[in-house]
C-alpha cells in the first residue's frame, strides 16, 4: 500500500461522518438523550449527547476494512476493533442510560487488557538510541496507561469541539509519523480517524448543536493507545511522539486528577477544574479556548513531534514540553483556580 491507494479509502469517510452524525442527532433528540446544563457545566442550553456513535462507526468499521483487505496488521486490526467495541458499547449505554462509574472503569479496563494481550504487549519503550526493557511488566503498565487514556480524553470532553480537535490534530500528524516510517496502512487508519471527528466537528463548533459523548471520547481515547502501542512496536510512530500529539490532554487531566486526590475530593465526580474549564469560565469562551488549543497543536506540538521524531530527539522534545505543560497548567490553576 502506498500513500496514493489509501485516498479511495479516506475520501469517503467525511460525507458518511456528517450524514451518520446528522442521523445520531435526530435520533438522539426524539429519545430525549439531552445533557441538562448543572453547577458543574460549561454550556447554557440544553444539548443532545451520544454523537460520537457516527465516529465509533467510521473508527471501527474503517478497521475492520483495512484489516479484513490486509492493509494493516491484525494485531493492529483485531487490538483497535475488538477492544473499540467494548469501549464504544460501554460509551454509548452510558450515553443512553447512565452507568455507575465503576462499571464503566471496570469496561475500559477489560478492552484495554485485551486491546494490550492482541496486540502483542509492550515489551520495550525507546528512549533515543536506546530502549527501556519492560518485559513482562509491559504489559500492566501498558492496559493501565491505555485505561487511562481512555478515561482521560473522556474527562477533557467539556468544551465545545474540544476533543474532535484533538483527534484531527493527533490522527493527522499520527498519519504523517506512520508515513514517514512506510506504514501506510496505520497512516489511513489515522486518517480515517481525522475525516470522522471532521465530520462530526460540523455539529460541535460552538455553539454545539450535539456532544461527543462517552462514545466517541472514550473510543477515541482508546484508539490512540492501539495506535501508539503500534507505533512503538514498528518504531515508525514512537511512544514519546504521541505523548507530544496528546499532551495537552495527558497532562491537564493527569494534573488535575493529582490535585483533586491530593485535596481529598473524588477525582471522577463532575467538576470544572481543569485548566481548560478554567480558561472557558475566565471569559475566554469556547471559541476562544479552540482556537488557542488549534494554534498550540497545529503549530506547536504537532511539528515537534515529527522534527524530533525525525531527527531522535524525543526524549529532550517530550521532557521540554512537558515541563512547558505543567508550567502552563500551574499558571492557569494559580491564577484562575479556587484557592
Amino acid at each position: 500500500m502506498n500513500v496514493t491507494a489509501m485516498w479511495p479509502l479516506v475520501l469517503p469517510v467525511f460525507p458518511l461522518a456528517v450524514v451518520l452524525t446528522w442521523g445520531v442527532l435526530r435520533y438522539t433528540t426524539r429519545r430525549n438523550m439531552i445533557d441538562v446544563p448543572g453547577a458543574r457545566s460549561l454550556h447554557t442550553a440544553p444539548t443532545p449527547r451520544g454523537g460520537g456513535l457516527a465516529i465509533a462507526v467510521c473508527i471501527l468499521g474503517g478497521g475492520a476494512i483495512l484489516t479484513a483487505t490486509d492493509r494493516i496488521p491484525g494485531t493492529l486490526g483485531m487490538s483497535l476493533c475488538a477492544g473499540g467495541v467494548i469501549v464504544a458499547v460501554f460509551g454509548w449505554l452510558d450515553d443512553r442510560h447512565g452507568l455507575p462509574a465503576r462499571y464503566r472503569a471496570a469496561g475500559y479496563l477489560i478492552a484495554a487488557a485485551l486491546g494490550v494481550w492482541l496486540s502483542g504487549g509492550l515489551p520495550r519503550v525507546a528512549v533515543g538510541a536506546s530502549a527501556l526493557e519492560l518485559g513482562w511488566a509491559g504489559i500492566p503498565v501498558a492496559v493501565l496507561a491505555i485505561a487511562w487514556l481512555t478515561n482521560l480524553y473522556n474527562f477533557m470532553d467539556g468544551a465545545d469541539g474540544i476533543a474532535a480537535v484533538q483527534g484531527i490534530s493527533a490522527g493527522a500528524f499520527g498519519a504523517v509519523l506512520f508515513g514517514m516510517g512506510g506504514q501506510w496502512g496505520a497512516a489511513t487508519l489515522c486518517l480515517i480517524l481525522v475525516a470522522a471527528c471532521a465530520g462530526f466537528l460540523i455539529f460541535n463548533w460552538p455553539p454545539a448543536r450535539l456532544f461527543m459523548g462517552d462514545v466517541g471520547s472514550c473510543l477515541l481515547g482508546y484508539s490512540f493507545g492501539m495506535l501508539a502501542l503500534y507505533g512503538e512496536r514498528t518504531g515508525a510512530a514512537p511512544l514519546l511522539a504521541w505523548w507530544l500529539l496528546l499532551l495537552a490532554f495527558i497532562m491537564d487531566a493527569s494534573l488535575t486528577l493529582a490535585l483533586r486526590m491530593v485535596r481529598g475530593e473524588k477525582w471522577y465526580s463532575p467538576h470544572r477544574t481543569h485548566a481548560y474549564q478554567l480558561l472557558v469560565q475566565s471569559g475566554l469562551g469556547h471559541r476562544g479556548l479552540l482556537l488557542r488549543f488549534l494554534l498550540a497543536n497545529f503549530l506547536m506540538l504537532g511539528p515537534l513531534a515529527v522534527v524530533a521524531a525525525d531527527y531522535d530527539l524525543l526524549p529532550l522534545a517530550a521532557l521540554t514540553a512537558t515541563i512547558f505543560a505543567s508550567a502552563l497548567w500551574y499558571y492557569t490553576q494559580r491564577r484562575h483556580g479556587a484557592s
